[in-house]
């Protein structure tokens, strides 16, 4: 499936103060499969956040990055080493209360977020990212916008334009609450400036998931054994209409609503299984294999239009998935062309099972209480 070998980007050492439960943690990593294993509660899903959080500049879990400081403390610094293009360089994140958020690659300071942004490309596979198949359209959304942002410069700039047009029209329909009618002409306004952004927004994502979809379904045809056919249906306001007409015959709900009511930002991605929403008729296997699916496919993607493999997390997955589909997500990545991954497991004597099956070069770490220690997998 993935084709002509390409860069590949490492993670060779990670340093952490003050990051969720580590005081302190200076970790060097092997080039291809590293494990974390450990109870519950022990810190081995902050560390892959950590990892998140240095290739994006924010969390993977949370959207304050206040509640990433150690409790008790008011800075945090997480820095790490990275090879790519055999090219080595440090990146650094650094959080202080009160003061503005500061990221550094090569010792250079990175001025905008969203120039930062797919520089050190990673896919995270986490339990939760299950809402993005059991709840609403938001995290389907969030999906697809975290896969083309780290592809393409001009969706992340048109994202961020029309959700800052989407928040300022908003606050203006908002402000009819109190007897008051907003003012028509702006509301026109901001409708015009959010047309060209949605345009984008809307072709990019139409295109990405024709492209997106045959990938999709031969990873989920391989990792569960061909028992079951999917679908994913991109669902827009705008596969029915003009962004601006659209937006013009919406105004008189949008001013009893006080938000606007048609534009890309409902958009949503429906997802079937045998012609049957997977939400509410999969089961839990099902759902999972699904999931992986969708992240293995977003990592072909990344991988084939930067012709780089990006750091691969990999957070409990094996949970919840039976031995068939566990053999068979292990044959997958045997037999592609994935880079560094790092995964996290509650069960060590599991770990060091797939580690032999894999037999890859490998780096296992015991995590208790935010504190490390290595150990060999037999």
């Amino acid at each position: 499936m993935l084709l002509n070998k390409p860069l590949t980007l490492k993670l060779t050492q990670l340093k952490v103060t003050n990051f969720r439960n580590y005081p302190y943690a200076d970790i060097h990593f092997c080039p291809r499969i590293n494990y974390f294993t450990g109870a519950n509660g022990m810190g081995k899903t902050n560390l892959l956040d950590a990892i998140y959080f240095l290739c994006q500049g924010k969390s993977y879990f949370q959207s304050n990055d206040k509640q990433l400081l150690l409790h008790g403390q008011d800075f945090l610094r997480v820095e790490g080493w990275f090879e790519k293009d055999e090219k080595r360089f440090p990146v650094v994140v650094k959080l202080q209360t009160g003061k503005k958020k500061q990221i550094l690659r090569n010792n250079q300071p990175v001025q905008r977020l969203s120039d930062f942004v797919g520089e050190l490309p990673l896919v995270f596979i986490a339990p939760d990212d299950t809402l993005l198949i059991r709840e609403g359209s938001e995290a389907r959304r969030k999906f697809m916008d975290s896969t083309l942002s780290q592809l393409y410069r001009p969706y992340l700039d048109a994202l961020l334009a029309y959700n800052n047009l989407l928040k300022q029209r908003n606050q203006l329909l908002k402000m009819g609450g109190d007897n008051r009618a907003p003012d028509h002409a702006l509301l026109q306004i901001y409708a015009e400036q959010m047309e060209q952004p949605a345009k984008v927004l809307y072709q990019h994502r139409k295109a990405f998931l024709s492209a997106f979809l045959p990938v999709f379904q031969d990873i989920y045809q391989a990792i569960s054994g061909g028992h079951e056919r999917v679908q994913i249906t991109y669902q827009s306001d705008l596969n029915q209409e003009e962004f601006l007409s659209g937006v013009h015959k919406q105004l008189r709900k949008d001013l009893i609503l006080q938000r606007t009511c048609f534009g890309v930002h409902r958009d949503d991605f429906l997802l079937d299984m045998e012609d049957q929403p997977v939400k509410p008729y999969g089961s839990q296997g099902q759902v999972k294999s699904f999931l992986i699916s969708l992240k293995l496919a977003q990592y072909h993607f990344i991988r084939q239009h930067k012709n780089i493999a990006p750091v691969l997390l990999l957070d409990d997955i094996f949970d919840k998935l039976d031995p068939r589909r566990v053999d068979q997500l292990l044959a997958f990545i045997l037999e592609n062309q994935f880079g560094q991954i790092f995964v996290t497991d509650t069960h060590e004597e599991r770990m060091a099972q797939i580690a032999r099956q894999l037999g890859e070069v490998h780096h296992a770490f015991r995590v208790n209480e935010g504190s490390l220690t290595q150990i060999q997998l037999v």
